[in-house]
């Protein structure tokens, strides 16, 4: 009883549902992008806009290319999250800087930067020097130089990996060869606090199940949350610890810990564990 191993395979369906992403969907968040961080010139407040932008990118890679496109190849997922977020980020580069230069979008200007990346280059350049917006309200210094280099670094790297990442995560998930279409995923009520993650293991795995209960105050307390991923005849589980504790407000929050994810396991304990912990959506 060996653990889920994506098999490595992806359709031709996923390359036509990125070319459809990347003349649809990409450009509408670097158009929506470049506007935010353009009428909110605030360092501070654009660090929402771009881990928002980074997550539409990620979700769109996700949603159209990796789980339409049966995307089973973790290399493969990475690359078309890579390449999601480098055309949607210089689209948004385009259009940021003709909104700079221009107070608004001028098409054919947008459309010369975009086939023109020495031009795009020499633009950014310098507004660089220049710079463009201040850190807040009470500085009237526009950022500029190697700081301002340094946070475009920045929002770079969180575009790129929220992009990588999300579409990594998908391919990832079990996907049934043989019925060719992905698990069914049930996320139980919370069930008990794992203390040792190794003997739940050899516990699942010999379908004795017999320690685990249902939390009934699962925000007040520790517990754990288990995924079930179904098929035709296969079934795997997904553990996740939630550890209680309270904050500086006297508040309850919790660390979350994966504990292991994908294991396979019998028909039998599948279903013991549903019986145990009922879906958590029809509570």
């Amino acid at each position: 009883m060996s653990d889920y191993k994506p098999s490595g395979r992806f359709s031709t369906k996923s390359f036509i549902n990125f070319i459809l992403t990347a003349v649809i969907a990409y450009p509408l968040f670097a158009i929506i992008y470049a506007y935010a961080i353009y009428y909110i010139p605030l360092a501070y407040l654009n660090v929402f806009s771009i881990v928002i932008y980074a997550i539409l990118i990620g979700l769109a890679t996700m949603f159209f290319v990796i789980q339409k496109g049966k995307v089973r190849n973790t290399t493969v997922a990475m690359l078309f999250g890579l390449l999601g977020g480098l055309i949607s980020y210089y689209i948004h580069w385009a259009i940021w800087c003709d909104l700079v230069i221009n107070g608004g979008i001028k098409f054919s200007e947008v459309f010369h930067l975009l086939t023109n990346p020495q031009d795009l280059w020499a633009v950014v350049v310098k507004i660089n020097e220049q710079g463009t917006w201040s850190l807040g309200r009470s500085s009237s210094t526009p950022v500029s130089g190697i700081f301002l280099t340094i946070l475009w670094v920045i929002e770079f790297a969180i575009v790129i990996f929220g992009a990588v990442y999300v579409a990594f995560n998908q391919s990832k998930e079990p996907f049934c060869e043989e019925t060719d279409r992905w698990f069914d995923q049930d996320e139980l009520a919370p069930l008990s606090y794992i203390e040792d993650a190794n003997v739940l293991k050899q516990n699942l795995k010999s379908d004795n199940i017999s320690s685990l209960q249902k939390v009934e105050k699962p925000k007040e307390e520790s517990h754990s949350v288990f995924t079930i991923y179904s098929s035709r005849s296969q079934f795997y589980v997904s553990v996740q610890n939630k550890l209680a504790h309270a904050n500086k407000k006297g508040e309850v929050e919790f660390d979350e810990t994966i504990l292991f994810e994908h294991l396979k396991i019998s028909r039998q304990t599948a279903n013991q564990l549903k019986e145990i912990g009922v879906v958590a959506e029809e509570e």
